[in-house]
């Protein structure tokens, strides 16, 4: 029985469903840096623990750290490895294969656009592990076509064998006969677009709305109402036409962040020691090296994928990561990035504040942040 490469390489990508290596919270933050020509996106999984099941956790974090795991809207079942992928697919190909060569070599041209950089471990504000890598896409004017062109190509081959039996796949048939475009790229926003029959999308759209409102695995109501309102907030705009389903990420003028997996409150910090043992936790102390001099070089990759977050850093981290490092080792460019971070509106202060008052307030604003959310009153 022959075997579809582009199928045998999703299944490398994905870790069985017993997957034990779990996160709690994860945000993404994109931006398309049109002067380097590149599409950047800070992944920031918070929370790392050893959930339920039999595989070690530690056996697949130490895979993911060497082949450039990547995860993505939930947890490690939907994970891959860029450099296991790579090495499959650059392989002579088996008997059994009877993807074309085309297909091969288009997958691989396009893998050799991405890469991600892991930039190590930290402690964040509420005392989770927590960690954080960069995900670098080169020349998104050359990859995005060439994604294109392989999706297509994978959709028509994949017919040829298995004619497609329902309405969803006919339209997706005969979409990639000619040339849609499933991917684009608008400013900093991305757009997809793919056939979804009208009551293939009311049922999705229901079961969403049910998920959201009354559904979710949340430790407490307080969690599940906090999810609700991570996800309504992102730059996530959805609309269907003519049996298309079009979403568009981000915003077409600037950098954008998304809640990619709202906080669930099931972290145990049971990965801790032996990240702390075998790791270390060096993003944050190579982050503030970078917050004090943006100019330093960056030799490992681990100072690579610091250097890039530094500038990028959501502002409780920012903070965090500053006010730590001035209570430990106070340095006057660390004051100085301090004061160039606005007071939030509830530390205002009447008249000059010194840097002593201004670390002061900060550090209590981060103690109320690190507190549980309240109950809302009814």
């Amino acid at each position: 029985m022959k075997r579809n490469m582009l199928l045998a390489v999703v299944c490398a990508l994905m870790v069985g469903l017993v997957s034990c290596l779990d996160f709690d919270e994860q945000e993404i933050y994109a931006e398309h840096d049109q002067k380097a020509d590149r599409l950047l996106f800070l992944i920031c999984y918070r929370g790392l623990y050893q959930g339920a099941g039999d595989a070690p956790a530690t056996e697949q974090l130490e895979k993911a750290v060497q082949n450039e795991g990547v995860a993505l809207l939930s947890h490690w079942p939907f994970s891959g490895y860029l450099k296991e992928v790579r090495e499959q697919l650059a392989a002579p190909p088996k008997a059994d294969d009877d993807t074309p060569a085309e297909i091969r070599k288009d997958a691989l041209a396009l893998l050799g656009h991405i890469k991600a950089l892991q930039g190590g471990f930290f402690v964040d504000l509420k005392g989770r592990l927590c960690g954080s890598q960069v995900l670098i896409i080169e020349k998104p004017g050359e990859a995005i076509p060439l994604s294109n062109r392989l999706i297509s190509a994978a959709i028509i081959h994949e017919a040829q064998k298995n004619p497609p039996q329902d309405e969803q796949g006919r339209l997706a048939l005969d979409l990639a006969r000619k040339n849609h475009v499933w991917v684009s790229l608008k400013g900093q926003s991305i757009v997809m677009s793919m056939p979804m029959p009208e009551e293939q999308f009311a049922q999705g759209r229901e079961q969403l709305v049910a998920n959201l409102i009354g559904g979710g695995d949340y430790a407490t109501d307080a969690l599940r109402k906090q999810a609700l309102r991570d996800i309504l907030s992102n730059p996530v705009f959805v609309w269907h036409e003519d049996s298309m389903l079009s979403v568009k990420v981000g915003v077409e003028g600037r950098p954008w962040r998304c809640v990619t997996k709202p906080a669930l409150g099931k972290y145990q910090p049971n990965l801790m020691e032996h990240v702390k043992d075998k790791y270390g936790l060096h993003l944050e102390e190579n982050i503030v090296k970078y917050l004090s001099n943006p100019d330093a070089p960056a030799q490992t990759e681990a100072e690579q994928a610091a250097k890039l977050i530094a500038p990028r850093l959501k502002k409780t981290d920012l903070v965090l990561f500053l006010v730590r490092a001035l209570k430990e080792k106070p340095s006057e460019a660390l004051r100085a990035r301090l004061r160039a971070v606005p007071l939030k509106p509830e530390l205002q202060q009447e008249g000059e504040v010194t840097d002593d008052q201004r670390l002061a307030l900060w550090e209590n604003w981060l103690r109320g942040e690190a507190l549980p959310r309240p109950p809302e009153k009814k």
